[in-house]
């Protein structure tokens, strides 16, 4: 085996370990993280989280494009995906908690056509109040919660955990 190739391969050995890493230390954060009441994800998340998920992610595609054939590129691909796919169900659990299921029940009215026009079902304030609140609140979150889970073919829930 060549110098230059024994290094790469050396080099390629210490990134995987260092991703892992970067894995392990991203799940831990998440775990940190968790909340048993919060409005957003946001409020509660670790402030290193965002900047360990992209470095890790990062590195996964700096090894993913590597030439080197190997089978656990795709058991990294397949952790990273539960990674960011848990990132809300980790930290933020989905019940009754901060008003949480009242904002989805309204836009499950929104997305089975019982509600046309958002939340209150019939405004009695004059029309450019109602226009300005069609674009704000409650009702844009519903409105791009029935959007986006028609367009996706996803469940609403999903979608609402998504957009919290």
């Amino acid at each position: 085996m060549p110098l230059s190739e024994e290094r790469f391969t050396k080099f390629l050995r210490i990134s995987e370990i260092f991703y892992l890493f970067l894995l392990v230390l991203s799940f831990y954060l998440l775990y940190v993280s968790r909340t048993g009441e919060a409005r957003t994800v946001w409020e509660v998340l670790h402030p290193t989280f965002i900047p360990t998920v992209f470095v890790a992610t990062s590195l996964l595609l700096t090894i993913l494009l590597t030439s080197e054939k190997v089978a656990y590129k795709l058991l990294f691909i397949i952790v990273h995906s539960v990674l960011i796919h848990s990132f809300f169900s980790i930290i933020f659990p989905a019940g009754d908690l901060s008003g949480q299921q009242m904002v989805l029940g309204r836009t499950r009215l929104v997305y089975d056509n019982v509600v046309l026009h958002g939340w209150p079902q019939w405004p009695t304030v004059p029309v450019h109040v109602r226009v300005f609140g069609w674009f704000r609140g409650l009702n844009f979150q519903a409105a791009l919660s029935v959007v986006f889970a028609r367009m996706f073919s996803i469940d609403v829930f999903w979608i609402h955990l998504f957009l919290v």
